[in-house]
């Protein structure tokens, strides 16, 4: 199985896994390409934990969770990505010019549903 730029994407990864695991034979490989943060506009974002992720499977999350939504569009940034895989353009402008306000009212609509 491969699966590139996926597994960020998903609310319960570890329920995922398991399907994954469900479909390899016994001798089957699961190739997966995770994108390094480092290098994205997620770079600003907090790390998953353990915790987070048993969390979200106990809970058998279907969508992203209203803090997940909030980490998203708050600490979300624009980068160069040439610029930062040169070694440079790792400070892009300031996050607080309003987007902690509207990361509040979207994790507020994920909430409502």
């Amino acid at each position: 199985i491969v699966a590139s730029h996926v597994i960020e994407h998903l609310p319960d990864p570890i329920r995922w896994l398991q399907g994954l695991a469900s479909a390899l034979k016994a001798d089957g490989i699961l190739f997966l390409v995770v994108p390094d943060k480092r290098f994205t506009f997620d770079f600003r974002r907090t790390t998953s934990t353990t915790g987070d992720l048993v969390a979200h499977y106990l809970a058998g999350a279907r969508i992203a969770s209203p803090a997940q939504v909030f980490e998203h569009v708050a600490r979300t940034v624009n980068v160069d990505p040439n610029a930062i895989w040169a070694g440079h353009g790792r400070e892009p402008d300031d996050m607080f010019d309003g987007q902690l306000g509207n990361a509040l009212n979207v994790a507020k609509d994920v909430s409502l549903n």
